[in-house]
């Protein structure tokens, strides 16, 4: 027999178009409907007055003659609509006391003169009492310390709401500080290190926003080593460019056949004195002594005798001029390899200070692998060296070649690396803004990463979550305590 709702109001005071169903909504948006027992209230001229008289209306079986074209509708729970046409319709009882009542029926209020007109017939006064202290009874008392009843039961139910609202309200708050602290506190937040994170707006709609990044599958932080090589790269200013460098000409190729050519080279040995072609050693002995004795002394300065001139025509047949050819020539070799060497010892210095950071790791194992190859040119260039000297101390025999590995093709590759990186970093300047930036997002999400881990986020979320999920159990509970 209830009234569920006023569908529809046209015409009528305030309610020009009025639909229930699109303005009577609770906080889900579910479509409300009346209760047993229902309140209305407003401000003056809010539209209580005008609600009172569509129900007097079902009452009276007329509206007031102050509205023109009125129009309306009410819905029962237990039969058809109700309209303005056919107030009669119903067979329900409905009383009102409004205004309008006051008026009608109890006009000495206003009007001293007046009298009362009756509105309603006494009897069976007993039974609705009864009916009044069984409700009185059900409702109970409303005592702030021991109340009873129904009063009681709604005391309960906001306990537990209150608990459940208050358990969830300090866990999201609590959380909340976390995530504000992080993102723009002067000690630890995010916002105040634009000069390692890049941005200087930052603020706790955008931490949450990088921590669902961070949460995602397809994100990978960066490792502790890359972390370091993104921070140097921040300290980068732009390098000038760095000049070319010309390869350097190795002689390796040329002095090695120089060298197989005076190993092989034979002398004549007519005219060689017997025992000092089969003594390298007494050779050499004999050679320096000849070259002390010469033109300066007579007698042997070892043993005293004169030097025959026979003995020193054959002396001069022994040490020709084709031997001293050779001699020169060794000797002039010798001093080609060592100047090779000490050409070779200190080429392509890296200085890596030219250099942008992210370069130096590639610069320093090229570093590592030029040394190698050139410690094995010049052990091949001291190996010519020793062949050389060999055949210099005996200068007689013809020597055989040994050929040492030429590495000049591979030093020559070294090189060619350092010139694509030196390219490669004066290139580089062009970018350095763009990743720069890109190294600070980095290095944000790197430190968002940690944050989250360092918290416990995830765990502190689903705590919420679970939390918000017994709230919303009770919600219902809290709303009816709260009426």
């Amino acid at each position: 027999m209830a009234i569920k709702k006023i569908k529809s109001i046209k015409n009528l005071a305030v309610f020009q178009d009025f639909n229930w169903d699109s303005a009577m909504r609770d906080t889900h948006g579910t479509i409300t409907e009346c209760s047993t027992v229902n309140i209305l209230y407003g401000r003056n001229y809010s539209g209580k007055t005008t609600l009172s008289r569509i129900i007097r209306a079902l009452e009276l079986g007329k509206i007031s003659d102050k509205y023109e074209n009125p129009e309306f509708t009410l819905s029962f729970s237990d039969s058809p609509d109700i309209n303005q046409l056919n107030l009669l319709g119903h067979n329900k009882k409905i009383r009102v006391f409004n205004e309008d009542f006051v008026k009608e029926n109890l006009r000495f209020i206003s009007n001293a003169d007046e009298s009362i007109v009756p509105f309603a017939i006494l009897g069976g006064n007993a039974n609705i009492e009864e009916e009044i202290e069984i409700l009185n009874n059900e409702l109970g008392q409303n005592d702030d310390e021991t109340p009873t009843g129904f009063y009681l039961e709604r005391k309960n139910m906001l306990e537990v709401y209150n608990i459940a609202k208050s358990a969830f309200d300090t866990a999201s708050k609590q959380l909340d500080a976390k995530l504000t602290q992080k993102a723009t506190s002067r000690d630890i937040g995010i916002k105040y290190k634009p000069e390692r994170f890049g941005d200087q707006n930052y603020n706790k709609a955008k931490l949450d926003a990088d921590i669902a990044l961070t949460l995602s599958e397809n994100f990978t932080p960066i490792n502790d080593e890359k972390q370091q090589d993104l921070l140097n790269l921040l300290n980068e200013k732009p390098n000038a460019n760095i000049s070319e460098t010309s390869n350097p000409n190795f002689q390796f190729a040329e002095l090695s056949a120089q060298c197989e050519q005076l190993i092989n080279k034979s002398l004549i040995k007519s005219g060689k004195i017997e025992e000092l072609v089969k003594n390298s050693i007494l050779n050499r002995w004999v050679k320096e002594g000849k070259l002390l004795h010469e033109h300066k002394l007579e007698d042997c300065s070892f043993c005293g005798n004169r030097i025959t001139n026979e003995r020193w025509s054959a002396l001069e047949s022994h040490f020709d001029e084709e031997s001293e050819k050779l001699s020169k020539a060794i000797d002039i070799l010798l001093n080609k390899i060592q100047q090779e060497i000490l050409s070779v010892s200190d080429i392509l210095s890296f200085e890596n200070n030219k250099f942008y950071s992210k370069f130096h790791n590639s610069l320093n194992r090229l570093a590592v692998l030029r040394d190698r190859i050139l410690g094995q040119y010049i052990e091949s260039l001291n190996s010519l060296k020793e062949q050389l000297d060999s055949r210099a101390n005996d200068i007689i025999t013809t020597g055989k070649f040994i050929p040492p590995y030429d590495v000049s093709a591979r030093l020559l590759k070294i090189f060619d690396f350092y010139d694509s990186i030196r390219r490669e970093s004066n290139a580089y300047t062009d970018t350095l803004a763009t990743d720069q930036s890109n190294s600070k997002t980095a290095l944000r999400l790197k430190e968002v990463h940690d944050f989250v881990k360092n918290i416990q986020y995830e765990d502190e979320v689903k705590n919420i979550g679970k939390l918000k999920d017994e709230l919303d159990e009770k919600i219902e509970i809290g709303k009816a305590g709260a009426d």
